[in-house]
């Protein structure tokens, strides 16, 4: 229920304030554990046992508690539901609306990887079962599996949808595989060393993961062939971020964001002040957002001019996802939005409504479906 502000009568501009100049937090909601974004811009975050659907302005839409704990991170659905491991076993489906869609898998030990979303809306992921471990492509929309695929040794990190219908993982023997739309082994490869690091795609189908030493490979969408593509000082983990134009943003364990070419030649580097292991993500105007240990992000340009910065309080070790306009970043305990303009950028193109549509819901103002924070000093400061 939506309760009236009655000071807006006398005044609805306060609600529709900058907090100051050069604002870039939009806004931020505590939750424990990570998060993912809705193609439509709405945050799913699970604090290992309920999972939580955010408005794209921060609200919560609805909430499901499982009553079990389990680790892992939920995946968006392209349909605005959302994909979860409750209690680590099985894989749940959930409906836009947070209804349980279809559970399958319950009768298997415990999941791998998170699960990983295509375009299409197949869900990848690895479980282990008693006869080995086992990737599975799932559709909410199927009673039965698209394919099961048997694999010599366990998943590791999310798996990577290759554009074509098809997946790409790594194992935990230093493999990485890859499978065509039907599960059926186009090629295995194994890499020259040990890796921790997640894979990314860039532009022409071509594989990116970084290793313990700063090595960082990159594979032929053909037949996996490695070539080393760059080195950092130290270790890279996170998955690079790579662009259409196939420039190469990633992160090391040395401090350092570095932008790279697509023929391996270091454009610029960035110190990040403590480690990162966060993916960095590239909004529509061309910035660069990056976080890490030292608990603030950063917005570069992309010749790695900083454009603006914002103390978050927590480190940055997930990923940065972006829908273009905003960035979101998840902590331990909270998610944080970050635009451009903050709050002001919901309302570039809003018509001030009247009075009698601007409430309060838990806490904050509500004007035209977004929520801001209630305003404790007139029409140009808010807390």
């Amino acid at each position: 229920m939506l309760r009236p502000v009655h000071a807006a009568s006398a005044n609805p501009l306060y609600a529709l304030q900058s907090r100051r100049e050069n604002e870039v937090v939009a806004w931020r909601e505590k939750f424990e554990g990570d998060s993912c974004r809705h193609p439509s811009g709405s945050v799913v975050v699970s604090d290992g046992q309920r999972l939580i659907k955010l408005s794209q302005t921060g609200h919560s839409e609805w909430k499901v508690d499982n009553g079990k704990w389990t680790p892992f991170r939920p995946a968006a659905l392209p349909n605005g539901g959302a994909v979860w491991s409750p209690g680590g076993k099985g894989i749940t489906f959930y409906t836009p609306g947070g209804a349980v869609q279809k559970v399958w898998g319950g009768e298997h030990q415990t999941q791998t990887t998170v699960p990983t979303v295509a375009p299409d809306g197949t869900a990848y992921v690895c479980l282990r079962t008693e006869d080995g471990s086992v990737l599975a492509a799932l559709r909410s929309d199927q009673d039965e599996p698209v394919w099961v695929a048997r694999l010599p040794f366990f998943g590791s990190g999310p798996c990577l949808p290759d554009g074509q219908g098809g997946v790409i993982f790594r194992t935990d023997d230093e493999r990485v595989l890859a499978f065509d739309k039907d599960g059926q082994e186009r090629w295995c490869q194994k890499l020259p060393e040990r890796v921790d690091g997640h894979l990314a795609l860039g532009p022409k189908g071509e594989i990116y993961i970084g290793s313990e030493k700063g090595q960082v490979y990159r594979l032929a969408p053909e037949d996996g062939a490695v070539t080393l593509f760059f080195k950092a000082r130290k270790a890279v983990r996170a998955a690079p971020t790579v662009t259409e134009e196939g420039r190469v943003y990633l992160t090391s364990f040395d401090h350092n964001l570095y932008a790279v070419s697509p023929e391996g030649k270091e454009l610029w580097h960035f110190d990040c002040q403590d480690l990162v292991n966060s993916s960095p993500a590239v909004l529509e105007d061309d910035t660069v957002v990056v976080g890490g240990n030292a608990s603030k992000v950063w917005g570069l340009s992309p010749e790695g001019e900083e454009r603006w910065s914002q103390d978050v309080g927590f480190w940055v070790e997930g990923a940065i996802l972006s829908d273009g306009r905003t960035a979101y970043v998840a902590g331990k305990d909270e998610v944080v939005a970050l635009r451009p303009g903050g709050i002001a950028a919901d309302l570039d193109d809003f018509v001030i409504a009247p009075a009698n549509q601007i409430g309060e819901r838990g806490g904050k103002v509500v004007v035209g479906g977004v929520h801001l924070p209630r305003c404790n000093r007139g029409a140009t400061g808010c807390d």
